[in-house]
């Protein structure tokens, strides 16, 4: 046989390599898409963990901003424990997670604007009460007709 002969009784060379690449590709594919799931349930994880840190630390600020010491102490002191124990919980209940996750956001964003909107709310409630005063004092100035000044 000469040296450019190919030998067909073992098949042809190149669809050995193309067949061997192919499921060599296939294992790193199979390799990859492992890796990006464990990758994803980390990221959820650390993303849990992160969550409630942010929900427990704002807490514990509006606890004592209250004047509630007692509360905000116990929430700084146990909020890690309390972090692990949800992350714990939802590695046992996969399927807890992204709903936790998801809660965690909303629970946040409405917390973000309950406080504004409860400072704004603080705000014309005070004015509203300035207002109503100011009328009430013109009022009784005029005899209880009321003037109207422009």
């Amino acid at each position: 046989m000469a040296s450019d002969d190919i030998d067909l009784s073992k098949g042809d060379p190149d669809r050995a390599d193309s067949a061997s690449e192919r499921r060599r590709r296939r294992r790193q594919s199979s390799a990859d898409s492992a890796k990006s799931s464990s990758t994803n349930e980390s990221f959820t994880e650390r993303e849990v963990r992160e969550q409630l840190g942010r929900a427990f630390e704002g807490l514990a600020k509006g606890r004592q901003a209250r004047g509630d010491e007692e509360l905000a102490e116990a929430i700084a002191e146990e909020g890690d424990a309390m972090t692990e124990g949800f992350v714990a919980l939802t590695n046992n209940v996969t399927p807890l997670r992204f709903p936790l996750v998801i809660a965690l956001n909303i629970t946040i964003v409405i917390g973000a604007f309950g406080r504004v909107g409860g400072i704004l709310w603080g705000r014309f409630t005070g004015w509203r009460a300035r207002r109503q005063a100011e009328y009430e004092q013109q009022t009784t100035q005029h005899g209880g007709v009321t003037i109207v000044e422009e």
